[in-house]
């Protein structure tokens, strides 16, 4: 979606901008949600509590990190059971996991 400014790849409609969302949160078996309070909210919203895939039923997993406990409990403020949340900085949380990956 769209800010003030014109982006390579990005949405100028809601709706196309949503439906976009929408197509990768329904494939989604986890989301890792990183410092952005609205993007958050906004696919943790249109993300199914479960998907089916290959007649497996299962949880998605939706993890949101800031540093900020405000945004990373809106959120589970707004019902999403689903979430767990972490309040570290994004930098670091990603250079810990590149770690894990290695």
């Amino acid at each position: 979606i769209r800010d003030r400014y014109k982006l390579p790849e990005t949405y100028n409609n809601a709706y196309e901008a949503q439906d976009a969302m929408r197509f990768h949160t329904r494939k989604a078996t986890m989301l890792i949600c990183l410092s952005s309070v609205l993007f958050t909210i906004a696919s943790g919203n249109m993300t199914p509590s479960y998907n089916t895939f290959n007649g497996v039923t299962r949880p998605v997993y939706i993890y949101s990190v800031d540093l900020q406990e405000f945004s990373v409990n809106k959120l589970t403020d707004r019902g999403t059971l689903e979430v767990k949340t972490l309040v570290t900085n994004v930098h670091d949380f990603l250079y810990q996991m590149m770690g894990e990956l290695k």
